[in-house]
């Protein structure tokens, strides 16, 4: 019997191939519509690092003995897509295609559901969607509680456009398991929102970053969608209290990866347009820290973020600092416009000063 998963951290579940998590977020295809390149093949984690329902090695252990040729030939055909060996790898696939059907005649019934589960694998990695989806479907009708089963048939869904029904099942999968629900969270609100159910978003992201509050996706989509909100909405409170969560977003996802210039750029603007110049001091100083490190990295040749730097030292007053950054900018970038025209606001705020003294 195919052994169902505890989902703890230690756990090795014995259904996932090495590059299976770029297929959870990518169209399901690795010779149809969609070719999966070497390079995007990611490294394995070990079982004991593994936090995420999709990146296990696939364990010849957790089926049957006498499936052992087909999970064999599944995952030498991963070891070639990770060595740029495309064309091998759908040869290994084809005949692991070739193998499932046959021993569907030749083993018991009551490894069927393993076997389904192995050819829907195969179906999806070959391009062929709607054939993965059939397999998953009659391995989870032989065995209903499934979760990684379920999860990959949902998974499925959603590339097919088929929301309702897929949301559904990522939701079946959050009580299922007890282990990296972020995931199925995450991917139910991609559904919500293509479905313009934008509440229904925020709520599943939320209750994905409850799960992993590190979760980058989810942190961007929230973002995004929370945004998406704002520009709606006329109510003061209501935007206030979104502004408020889309700057400590901002915030999580720059503690994350600080050298992000998008992401940076986001909440600096945000930081600044919030921010006053006394009671938030140090709040205007870490974002003054973040652009500056992203600025000095580029040797000041980054014309628009040397700007931003010069606009959050500009908020605290700094004109000594704002006026030192714009001209390193400027022996980078002597004609840049928005450094030029950043030199004759410096000097409209020094007029504002003498005439205050």
């Amino acid at each position: 019997m195919l052994k169902l998963p505890s989902f703890s951290a230690s756990t090795t579940l014995g259904y996932m191939l090495r590059w299976e998590l770029l297929l959870a977020f990518f169209p399901p295809a690795v010779f149809g519509q969609t070719a999966i390149s070497a390079e995007q093949s990611p490294v394995v984690a070990s079982p004991a690092t593994v936090t995420s329902f999709v990146g296990y090695d696939l364990d010849m252990e957790s089926f049957r003995p006498e499936l052992e040729e087909v999970v064999a030939l599944v995952r030498e055909s991963s070891k070639l897509v990770k060595e740029g060996n495309l064309e091998g790898a759908k040869t290994l696939l084809l005949k692991a295609k070739a193998s499932c059907e046959a021993m569907f005649k030749t083993i018991g019934r009551g490894s069927h559901d393993e076997l389904y589960f192995l050819l829907g694998m195969v179906n999806e990695y070959l391009g062929d969607s709607k054939a993965a989806i059939e397999n998953f479907e009659s391995s989870l009708r032989l065995k209903a509680n499934n979760p990684v089963a379920i999860f990959k048939h949902a998974t499925l869904l959603k590339t097919s456009r088929r929301y309702n029904e897929a949301i559904s099942e990522f939701l079946e999968v959050t009580w299922r398991a007890d282990f990296a629900k972020h995931e199925p969270y995450f991917l139910m609100a991609e559904c919500q929102k293509e479905l313009g159910q934008h509440d229904a978003a925020l709520a599943s992201l939320e209750k994905s970053l409850a799960a992993n509050p590190s979760y980058v996706p989810a942190l961007s989509l929230l973002i995004k969608t929370r945004s998406e909100k704002l520009a709606t909405t006329n109510d003061p409170q209501q935007k206030a209290d979104l502004e408020g969560k889309i700057l400590l977003d901002l915030k999580t996802l720059v503690s994350i990866d600080p050298s992000n210039r998008e992401n940076v750029t986001k909440y600096v603007r945000a930081t600044l347009n919030r921010s006053d110049p006394f009671f938030d001091r140090q709040s205007l100083q870490s974002a003054e820290s973040l652009v500056r490190a992203i600025v000095e990295a580029s040797s000041y040749k980054d014309s628009s973020m040397v700007k931003l730097l010069f606009d959050a030292q500009l908020k605290q007053r700094n004109l000594d600092n704002a006026e030192r950054t714009l001209k390193l900018g400027l022996e980078q970038a002597p004609k840049s416009s928005i450094l030029l025209n950043a030199t004759k606001q410096l000097d409209l705020e020094k007029n504002a000063l003498l005439s205050d003294r």
